[in-house]
């Protein structure tokens, strides 16, 4: 090894020390990037928390033939027309797939979504957003639009000022004072947005909850205060839905093993206050379908509640002695018009 005068080495050190050498030598046992492959993109979405699923219980009540029949009239109703195309097989094949008319056919993705949106007007009803008529009832007011309630009602088109008489710009909300009951001017105004009463469903499977008949005539005496056709109209077939139903509950023997004591006393209870508020209207013409209906109800269960002994209760009723010969005229042309549909 040539060394220089001051006997040092001549020879360059070498560059890679104990550290490197080891860094090496670790670096050789570790893959190398051309070997690993691209992570498989994840299956879900790691950033959406996902719900739990719902699971219905074992005595969830199961949907009747009229209800699902009611249910297809209105999908029917609300379904948008296809535009015209070209009449050829595949599209006719494809449109009534897609219209749910083919006996296996399946609600596309579309209706889906359709489904779960919320209607227009049941938003609006929710957030009035917009709203230029005040409807004050009591110590109550709800903020309605005129575009929506006045088609649709004979009261507010009489009673709101005509649209000329307006500014177009920056005039104040309508207010419109009634002097009804608020709950029922509620819901009256309620089914405008959403075409829905909810206060006068009922559970079809149990009969022993008979609320629903004295909250259908409140809510009817409103539909006729502000001529509302369409929710009259829906009231009257609820009502002559719960005549059916209860027919078919007392003729299976479920009436009397449904309703206890508490029940019946409740529910002759709600029967007094129905006739009551149908029999004290002045109205007696607009009155008439509605009377009709609840003495169909009344006749139906007339063999159930002559066995009871809280009915002797409502037949000596300052209402019955009042409304007693009425009652009994609706009820022989009731007893007429049933005789006369069967006959047709």
């Amino acid at each position: 090894m040539a060394r220089s005068s001051d006997g040092k080495s001549r020879e360059k050190p070498s560059k890679h020390t104990s550290h490197d050498r080891n860094a090496i030598a670790r670096a050789s046992t570790k893959p190398g990037i051309e070997h690993l492959r691209p992570a498989s993109p994840p299956k879900t979405n790691p950033w959406t928390t996902r719900r739990p699923t719902t699971t219905l219980s074992a005595d969830w009540p199961c949907i009747t033939p009229d209800f699902a029949r009611t249910n297809v009239q209105d999908r029917g109703k609300d379904a948008v027309p296809a535009k015209h195309e070209a009449a050829t097989t595949s599209d006719q094949d494809s449109s009534q797939t897609s219209a749910g008319k083919g006996p296996d056919a399946h609600p596309t993705s579309q209706e889906g979504l359709q489904g779960l949106t919320p209607r227009p007007g049941k938003s609006l009803w929710l957030r009035p957003f917009g709203a230029d008529v005040f409807v004050r009832v009591g110590d109550q007011t709800f903020e309605v639009h005129r575009s929506i309630v006045e088609p649709q009602s004979t009261f507010f088109q009489h009673r709101l000022p005509p649209r000329r008489d307006l500014t177009p710009w920056g005039h104040e909300p309508i207010d419109v004072q009634l002097d009804l009951a608020p709950d029922a001017v509620g819901n009256a105004l309620r089914f405008m947005y959403t075409k829905t009463v909810e206060s006068c469903e009922y559970d079809r499977e149990t009969p022993r909850n008979w609320t629903h008949i004295p909250r259908s005539v409140l809510l009817y005496i409103a539909a006729m205060d502000l001529g509302v056709e369409a929710l009259k109209a829906e009231i009257l077939r609820i009502l002559q839905q719960t005549v059916t139903d209860m027919a078919s509950y007392f003729q299976a023997g479920r009436l009397a093993h449904a309703m206890d004591d508490q029940g019946v006393v409740e529910g002759v209870f709600h029967l007094h206050n129905a006739l009551e508020a149908a029999y004290s209207s002045g109205h007696v013409l607009d009155m008439l379908s509605l009377r009709l209906v609840l003495c169909r109800l009344l006749d139906t269960l007339l063999p159930f509640l002559i066995q009871q002994p809280v009915t002797a209760a409502l037949f000596s009723s300052r209402v019955w002695e009042k409304y007693a010969a009425a009652i009994s005229e609706d009820l022989l042309a009731a007893r007429n018009l049933g005789d006369e549909a069967a006959a047709g």
